[in-house]
């Protein structure tokens, strides 16, 4: 038998049958390889090869590593999805720390989509998930989406569980979105007679929401949370005390004595409490009635820069107004710390609207600190670009921290402060019209004090 004759390859040809295979083999496992990258379009789920059983399907959604990797299961099944599979895709959503954008996102869109499809055959736990997700997400589907699960949610309210009616709540209070008084009342009615389920982070963003709302649920409700709140007093966290307490501050409980023992808890725990919180905290005390102790009034001075840093511009000029508020030095150190820090925004002391403007200043008048001229130069320029949103109260309490620290402000921002007051002249307290004439007196701007007279 002929032996078959040996083809030597030329170099070039080798590698070029080199370059092929590896490049068939890539191909070959690319296509293997689970892609990373979501396509605009996608298979129907119905085919055989991608079918999984409803409850694969939920396990699926909930084990997602990614939101990126959960839109693509919503996508390629959103034809099968069910109530369960959107509350489990939801849910995962909101436990996501991912700061990914939702709004535009097809996945996103198509899971609201089938929401809505579904929503009047939803139970109310799955109702509830729903308008919570959002929440936490930061995305407001808008009103016709919210109000059609409020209308899906009432019927059920009476066999609805505590946290499910909180979560709803507590979503349409971030939201700003007010559900009616037919589900408001209902919802009262419906944990007045279940009040002793409550946990204590239920109680207090059950408060919480129907005072950022604007609902006052009536002196019986608020006896019965008082009740309540004081039985399971020692099992609240910071967070919920100060969220308590703010709230029967906002719908002005009476005998906010009564209250001591949340205090005194709060008290208990003042390492573990944020900031803002301790601010919110000292707040609700004033409001309240409640005397707060030493070590309470301490607590914010003795928190960190770093600290300090996360209350922002906003949160620090509102932690010197209430400390004005309780009439406690917070100390020459604190309030030359605060005072820095807001010197140093870009432009100083921006950032802290009409109240904290005003506040700032009549503070450090209070407590007879005087930040100096360039600080106080600089608060001024400031609030003389925001007087338009000053209210009477606010205008006095700045003119009257002017005259207290002896600093004359320039011509331009009394004149300012002059034409924002004339448009509200009418709507001036007698007190506040009296301080403002002796203010301008103090200063010795007779243009100001005639304006001013008390009549």
């Amino acid at each position: 038998m002929a032996s078959v004759p040996c083809v030597r390859r030329s170099p070039p040809l080798l590698r070029l049958v080199g370059v092929v295979t590896t490049l068939c083999g890539a191909s070959w496992a690319f296509a293997r390889r689970p892609s990373l990258l979501r396509p605009s379009s996608r298979g129907n789920a119905g085919n055989a090869g991608n079918a999984l059983t409803p409850q694969q399907l939920t396990g699926r959604l909930k084990a997602a590593e990614t939101s990126n990797h959960l839109l693509f299961l919503v996508e390629q099944y959103e034809n099968v999805l069910n109530e369960y599979h959107v509350r489990a895709a939801l849910t995962r959503l909101a436990q996501s720390n991912e700061t990914t954008t939702l709004s535009g996102d097809p996945g996103f869109r198509k899971l609201l989509s089938r929401t809505s499809e579904l929503m009047t055959t939803f139970r109310s736990q799955a109702l509830a998930t729903v308008l919570w997700s959002l929440a936490k997400v930061e995305y407001d589907p808008g009103e016709p989406f919210l109000r059609s699960v409020i209308d899906a949610s009432l019927p059920q309210l009476k066999q609805s569980k505590p946290q499910e009616m909180v979560n709803s709540l507590w979503a349409c209070a971030r939201f700003g979105y007010q559900p009616g008084d037919a589900f408001l009342e209902a919802l009262v009615d419906t944990s007045s007679s279940t009040m002793d389920d409550f946990e204590p982070m239920d109680v207090a963003n059950l408060l919480w929401s129907f005072a950022r709302l604007g609902f006052h649920p009536g002196n019986h409700f608020l006896d019965a949370v008082v009740a309540r709140s004081l039985e399971i007093v020692q099992s609240f966290a910071p967070v919920d005390i100060a969220n308590i307490l703010w709230a029967f501050a906002k719908l002005k409980v009476d005998e906010g004595e009564r209250l001591r023992p949340l205090l005194q808890q709060a008290e208990e725990q003042l390492d573990s409490f944020e900031p803002a919180k301790l601010a919110s905290l000292l707040w609700s005390c004033n409001k309240l009635q409640l005397d707060p102790s030493l070590v309470l009034l301490r607590a914010l001075p003795c928190r960190s820069n770093r600290e300090l840093t996360e209350l922002r511009p906003r949160g620090l000029s509102y932690v010197l107004w209430v400390y004005g508020l309780l009439g406690h030095n917070p100390g020459t150190a604190f309030l030359q710390r605060v005072m820095e820090k807001l010197s140093r925004t870009v432009p100083a002391f921006d950032y802290c609207g009409a109240q904290g403007l005003s506040g700032i200043l009549w503070s450090c008048a209070r407590f007879n600190y005087d930040p100096g001229e360039e600080q106080v130069t600089a608060l001024l320029s400031s609030a003389q670009q925001h007087l338009l949103q000053f209210t009477p109260a606010q205008l006095t309490r700045l003119l009257w921290a002017c005259a207290k620290l002896q600093r004359r402000p320039r011509e331009e921002f009394l004149q300012a402060w002059l034409e924002q007051a004339r448009k509200h002249l009418p709507d001036f307290e007698a007190e506040e019209l009296l301080l403002c004439h002796r203010s301008f007196n103090q200063l010795n701007f007779t243009e100001g004090e005639a304006l001013m007279k008390p009549t």
